[in-house]
């Protein structure tokens, strides 16, 4: 059973693991591979390598669910972008907005999965607030419009929604952006 443990562990760990390319020098990479596998490096130095500092646009915040999601397919409607649930529902009875139960993911069924990278067409999101601010009251959702890794792109989206949300901001914060698996 440990056995079976410990492979899985190390497959999990490879699969998060970013690809190398062998073509390019194949000693240096046998090399390197077998240094990786002698000396892991300590667990702070992945982590800074895989933080990115992001800028999220955040348009309003509640702690009722009913109404934020309301307000995120009015705008998603009224902009005419794409709410994205990312497979995530409500849970009235934890009061949780998670991953659903349906949902391919087996480790976080059920659980809070924050968005962490956005695509060009900038969809919509719930996420609770607390995930990118620490200061923040516990399961307070935000509607996050966007997240961008240049502050002028921020600033540049975040004006197209001025007039509704006035009081619409961007959120500087590094973000882990490697395996959460």
């Amino acid at each position: 059973m440990h056995r079976s443990l410990l492979s899985f562990i190390f497959l999990l760990a490879l699969a998060c693991s970013p690809q190398k390319d062998p073509s390019k020098n194949p000693k240096e990479t046998e090399a390197q591979t077998t240094d990786t596998l002698l000396e892991t490096p300590p667990t702070e130095e992945i982590v800074d390598e895989e933080m990115q500092t992001a800028f999220m646009v955040i348009l309003d915040s509640s702690s009722d669910f009913n109404s934020i999601r309301a307000l995120a397919e009015k705008t998603a409607n009224e902009y005419q972008l794409k709410f994205d649930t990312i497979e995530k529902q409500y849970y009235p009875e934890k009061n949780l907005w998670g991953v659903a139960v349906w949902s391919e993911d087996e480790i976080y069924r059920g659980e809070y999965y924050p968005r962490r990278s956005d695509d060009d067409t900038h969809p919509l999101s719930l996420e609770y607030q607390q995930w990118y601010d620490e200061k923040s009251q516990e399961k307070n959702l935000i509607l996050m419009a966007g997240i961008f890794s240049l502050s002028l792109e921020a600033e540049e989206y975040i004006n197209k929604f001025r007039e509704k949300f006035p009081k619409a901001y961007i959120l500087q914060k590094e973000i882990y952006m490697g395996c959460m698996h």
